[in-house]
């Protein structure tokens, strides 16, 4: 993804934080600084973590600023409201920051924390695959204390398994209707579509099975853009 409209973008990293907000409105309060081990980040680390390095790292730094982000702790924000709160501020800040972009300023080079050059626009592109990340360990903490999450875009996993396409020639095989094209001299050449499972991932699909839990993670949409 190449950012060159920071209109699009804004509206793309907007619908990111929508989700991210989502999820993390189902943290429940007497386990919002819960870790799955002694001196990992916990789920309150994790969503502090997406709003302060946002706006204390990405955001001055494509400003031509050095970093100004110290840490992730409850120091921050303690509580699940005043956490949520955080995040909130955090992220509008970061967007008034990055709305004063120009087309310029995108391609112009900025220094991460290490003084390493980098473009701003692939800077900003990092943002959001880092608060994808981070998204998605909250997504698991949550799994493993069995709390209900939303499905990313819409549809469970098995929600899209049941309104997919079946192969007639083995029905155990959800969505995997080939494609055939002729080829040389008439004789036919079938692909299976993007994303169709093969007999040789049935074994994964058995330990899928067994993580159900975090099956939500994974969806598809059909009424939200991406």
């Amino acid at each position: 993804m190449q950012i060159q409209d920071l209109g699009v973008f804004l509206d793309y990293l907007d619908k990111i934080h929508r989700r991210t907000v989502r999820v993390a409105c189902c943290i429940p309060a007497d386990k919002l600084e819960w870790s799955f081990r002694e001196g990992k980040f916990t789920i309150g680390d994790l969503v502090r973590h997406i709003a302060a390095i946002e706006r204390y790292m990405y955001a001055e730094t494509i400003q031509g600023k050095p970093s100004r982000y110290s840490g992730c702790g409850p120091e921050l924000a303690d509580g699940l409201e005043d956490v949520l709160l955080f995040q909130d501020r955090m992220h509008r800040e970061s967007v008034e920051i990055i709305s004063r972009l120009g087309p310029e300023d995108l391609n112009r080079k900025c220094a991460t924390p290490e003084g390493t050059p980098i473009t701003v626009w692939k800077w900003l592109r990092a943002m959001v695959e880092h608060e994808v990340h981070h998204r998605g360990q909250i997504y698991i903490y949550l799994a493993m204390l069995d709390v209900p999450t939303p499905p990313l875009y819409g549809l469970t996993s098995e929600q899209v398994m049941e309104r997919s396409i079946r192969d007639s020639a083995d029905p155990r095989l959800p969505y995997s209707r080939a494609v055939c094209s002729s080829g040389p001299r008439g004789r036919k050449y079938c692909v299976p579509r993007i994303g169709s499972l093969t007999r040789r991932s049935n074994a994964c699909k058995s330990s899928l099975r067994s993580t159900k839990s975090i099956s939500e993670v994974f969806t598809i949409s059909r009424s939200e853009d991406v």
